[in-house]
């Protein structure tokens, strides 16, 4: 939402302070492209920070609903269904961060499933 809200402000900026004449000739519409593509650019950077931190905080709460469960014969399922949730809890937030989050929700897929592989392993040795 900040991303979008930063961007939108730009623009808005961009447009009041470029005089109408400037604006409609075919220099001042690639001057604002340019600026459009810049800002972006910009932008795209502390979406892939928001990202980041979007994916270690649903992971940390990922591991906190793995706590909660109890090892039975039905413990993969548990996890898996707990992997799920998160993953889509994570793919629901990261819906308010613009850009595509469709590579960033498989590669947190992967590492939950990749976790719960781990500590499958680990509660089966112990």
């Amino acid at each position: 939402e900040l991303c979008s809200a930063a961007m939108k402000r730009a623009i808005d900026e961009l447009d009041d302070s470029a005089s109408s004449s400037l604006a409609a000739t075919q220099v001042g519409k690639q001057i604002r492209e340019n600026m459009k593509e810049e800002i972006t650019a910009e932008l795209a950077t502390l979406s892939d920070i928001q990202i980041d931190l979007l994916k270690e905080a649903c992971f940390a709460e990922f591991k906190q609903n793995l706590s909660k469960l109890r090892i039975s014969p039905t413990l993969a399922n548990d996890m898996q269904d707990v992997a799920a949730k998160s993953v889509a809890d994570f793919a629901k937030r990261a819906k308010k961060i613009p850009g595509s989050t469709a590579d960033a929700k498989a590669a947190f897929s992967t590492q939950l499933k990749e976790f719960c592989a781990e500590r499958l392993l680990a509660a089966r040795a112990g």
